[in-house]
């Protein structure tokens, strides 16, 4: 049986939902200090809008993600957003692992911390008073004497599956339209994105998008998983799906 990933909280699946994308003070001459300090400036908004639309664009297959982008919120919003946060729940039953975090994101940085609570045996865990971090550099875990779960993996992965479609958007990404798939009786149009070479940690990994041809949602994923594998450029790699 392939991981689960769980969402605690309804309204913040999957980064589908703008209110997700916290830190979205007000602007203007009514806004004190403090509600502006954490504010994108709209120039920079409007540079990241343009140069994503340019990217997504050059090819059907990046049209259709910034189709599925539109209809979950749309680029300004996803860039005018400071940060998200959530908790997340990770349960595999083949890893007997299962645990739960509270996640803080900086969507300009990527910076990552999560409040770690309970983590264990897939059918067991246990409370704890843990956290662990990507800051950019390096990730750390505390107490340090915790086997689990790998900062270095699992700091940034939460983030990244609960920010998709957006976080696709990213430069270094490469776009593939693929035929047509039905899925549980639903005809989806599907797109399958990947790296280019030496982009992130695990460049062979690729996410394939189930896009609803009448609302443009992603209802479901197929991805691979390569970190920490000498993968050949020819392997036949096991995907999973994933429902959202």
């Amino acid at each position: 049986m392939g991981p689960t990933l769980r969402r605690l909280l309804p309204s913040l699946t999957a980064g589908f939902l703008v209110l997700a994308l916290t830190g979205c003070a007000q602007s203007g001459d009514d806004a004190s200090p403090s509600e502006t300090s954490n504010v994108v400036p709209e120039s920079q908004v409007n540079r990241q809008v343009e140069a994503a639309r340019d990217r997504l664009t050059e090819n059907d297959g990046g049209r259709l993600v910034l189709r599925a982008i539109t209809a979950h919120g749309g680029l300004a919003n996803w860039y005018r957003a400071p940060t998200s946060s959530y908790t997340w729940e990770y349960a595999n039953v083949g890893a007997d692992l299962q645990f739960t975090s509270f996640l803080v994101a900086d969507n300009q940085t990527r910076r990552v911390y999560h409040d770690l609570t309970h983590v264990g045996p897939y059918d067991d865990p246990k409370p704890v008073d843990a956290r662990f971090a990507w800051n950019g550099e390096v990730a750390w875990i505390h107490p340090d004497t915790l086997q689990q779960p790998n900062p270095h993996f699992w700091a940034t992965t939460g983030y990244y599956f609960e920010q998709i479609p957006f976080i696709l958007a990213d430069p270094g990404l490469t776009y593939e339209r693929l035929p047509d798939e039905t899925l549980d009786g639903t005809t989806y149009e599907t797109v399958k994105v990947g790296y280019e070479e030496e982009v992130g940690y695990s460049d062979d990994d690729t996410y394939t998008l189930y896009v609803h041809p009448e609302t443009g949602l992603v209802n479901a994923i197929r991805y691979t998983v390569t970190y920490g594998r000498d993968v050949p450029a020819d392997a036949d790699l096991a995907e999973t799906l994933f429902y959202y």
